[in-house]
Parts: C-alpha cells; sequence; structure tokens
C-alpha cells in the first residue's frame, strides 16, 4: 500500500497560503506561510507551512525571521526536511531581505552625520557573529565611493594597520573616511 503524503492540498481552500495570498495578498500571511510559499514542499510527514514554523523556531537564541539572518548552511540542512536547495533558497531570501532593506538608501546618499550611517549599515553588521572592520570612502560631498571589508577578525578583536586603510582610501581616490 502507498504511504500518504500529508500536502497543503488536504487544507480547505481557505487556509491554503497560496490562494490567501493570490486573494488577499501577501499581507495577510504569517511569517511561516510566508516562507511556506518560498519552500514550496514539506516532507513526508509534514507540510512546508509546518516545516517553515520549525525553521522560524530553530533558532532558540534568536526565534523568528530574525533568526534566520544567523542561520548558515549546515544550520538549516540540520533541521529534518531541509535539504541543500532548500536551505540555500532560505539563505538567499535573507540575503534580498538585507539588500532591500540597503538598497532604499543607496541611490547616491550623503552621510552628513553619523544616525545615516549607522541606518545603512544596520541590516548588514546586526548579525555580524565576530568582529570585522569595513572602510567607508566618501567623495567631497559625502557620497560613497566605495565601501569594502578591511578585516575579519575573532569574537571580540580585529586587526587592522592605518598604512591598509591609507593605501586603499588612496587607490580609490576617497577625500573622506569612516571606519565602521
Amino acid at each position: 500500500m502507498k504511504e500518504k503524503y500529508f500536502t497543503v492540498k488536504d487544507l480547505p481552500v481557505t487556509e491554503r497560503p497560496y490562494e490567501r495570498c493570490e486573494k488577499y495578498g501577501p499581507q495577510v500571511l504569517s511569517e511561516a506561510e510566508l516562507l511556506a510559499v518560498i519552500i514550496r514542499t514539506g516532507s513526508k510527514n509534514e507540510r512546508s507551512v509546518d516545516l517553515a514554523a520549525r525553521v522560524l523556531n530553530y533558532n532558540q537564541t534568536t526565534p523568528g525571521l530574525v533568526g534566520l539572518n544567523y542561520m548558515n548552511l549546515s544550520d538549516l540542512m540540520s533541521i529534518h526536511g531541509i535539504g541543500r536547495v532548500k536551505a540555500i533558497q532560505l539563505l538567499c531570501v535573507a540575503e534580498l531581505s538585507k539588500r532591500m532593506a540597503k538598497a532604499t538608501h543607496q541611490e547616491r546618499m550623503q552621510f552628513t552625520n553619523p544616525e545615516l550611517v549607522a541606518n545603512y549599515y544596520m541590516q548588514d553588521m546586526r548579525y555580524l557573529t565576530k568582529e570585522k572592520v569595513f572602510l567607508l570612502m566618501l567623495d567631497t560631498k559625502s557620497r560613497i565611493i566605495k565601501d569594502m571589508e578591511m578585516t575579519s577578525g575573532t569574537v571580540n578583536a580585529s586587526l587592522l594597520s592605518p598604512r591598509e586603510i591609507y593605501l586603499t582610501a588612496l587607490k580609490y581616490e576617497a577625500v573622506n573616511l569612516i571606519l565602521l
């Protein structure tokens, strides 16, 4: 006898994420339902919505969508029902969300005060698990010429010589510098 898989199609139409999104828009879907749409299929014993809920609750210290930003490929693949492809899809969605948040600020923005710099880099730096130093190189109007990671250190330290900073800034003809 063939084993029956439990699928979203077993749900009433009013509870299916795709149909609800189509009828009411994505804003009515829960976080688990949004993630279920992305991962598409569940496993033999669980629907995609339930699998998505387990993914969201995997990170005990930071559960939910924010926790996805702290997860890596091996973390995701350790969840039963998440293979390599689904794990990569989830990592890419997390990266897209960071880039979308950053893109709203990017259009030739002028960094005229520390708050603007903090807002711009918050998405990139919020989820770091070790110290990194970034160099932000600006033109005469305080607009970005280039930003780059200069070094990656340990949990509480990172080393960088002033020589590396100045040589990099000269290479890009930066007038102003900000170290993050």
